[in-house]
């Protein structure tokens, strides 16, 4: 059993206004970089700290990672900072048991530090590493970029006298609903209005009905008319 006790400080500071710690997309990428919490396995100047945290990381792994003296544990890009602080939560007697496994010390005689646990810190570390999956099927919440996800099939107003305008306000009010919080595409009414104007074109476009107040709204906006009109006015919006 691991007989090195430390000090384990988790570190969770984030502005409130930051949804989302640790997303970031490159304008010319497809995807977000992938996302991080961290064990560094290095004491601090005073020999009894260790710290655990959360990061955003490019495709390049430093040497510390390589040598073991930060260990990293996927989590999802759009995690919450109140996701974030469920897992360690949840997996901080964890946590505690590998670095109390861990040893820091020279390699080979040389001037570099190498991070190395004992096989039951390991087993610990393997568990939670779960081939590089770590955290992220355990997520709670996250970044909402299409109404499909909020919605489902009801992307239509259904209440009587309900307008594009008033759909799009009550869409909006849904925004940080069980910790789900809409992305850029979608952090405004106007965006969601936007939004729901191309759901309705594609499915014009599709050749699938429509209710009236939507093909009125598409109409109103001046966005998808070839496809209304040629669809038919008396079977789309009856105008």
């Amino acid at each position: 059993m691991p007989q090195n006790k430390k000090n384990l400080f988790i570190s969770c500071n984030s502005n409130p206004s930051n949804k989302f710690p640790v997303y970031c997309k490159y304008q010319a990428n497809s995807y977000p970089q992938p996302a991080f919490i961290f064990l560094d396995l290095r004491d601090s100047a005073r020999k009894v700290n260790c710290y655990a945290g959360y990061m955003m990381s490019s495709d390049r792994i430093p040497y510390q990672q390589r040598d073991q003296l930060i260990l990293r544990f996927r989590i999802n890009s759009d995690s919450t900072i109140k996701s974030i602080e469920s897992i360690f939560e949840a997996y901080k007697n964890d946590f505690q048991f590998i670095l109390n496994g861990s040893t820091v010390k020279y390699h080979d005689n040389s001037k570099d530090l190498k991070g190395e646990l004992t096989p039951e810190a390991s087993k610990v570390f393997d568990r939670l590493y779960r081939n590089n999956s770590g955290f992220c099927s355990e997520q709670n919440g996250g970044m909402v970029n299409r109404l499909g996800d909020v919605l489902g099939e009801d992307i239509y107003p259904s209440g009587e006298g309900e307008t594009l305008d008033s759909f799009a306000r009550d869409i909006y009010r849904l925004d940080g609903r069980s910790d789900f919080w809409f992305g850029e595409s979608l952090n405004s009414v106007g965006k969601i209005r936007l939004s729901l104007l191309d759901l309705w074109c594609e499915k014009v476009k599709n050749n699938i009905q429509i209710p009236k107040v939507a093909s009125i709204a598409l109409v109103d906006a001046g966005i998808c008319l070839d496809a209304v009109f040629s669809n038919g006015v008396d079977v789309y919006a009856k105008l």
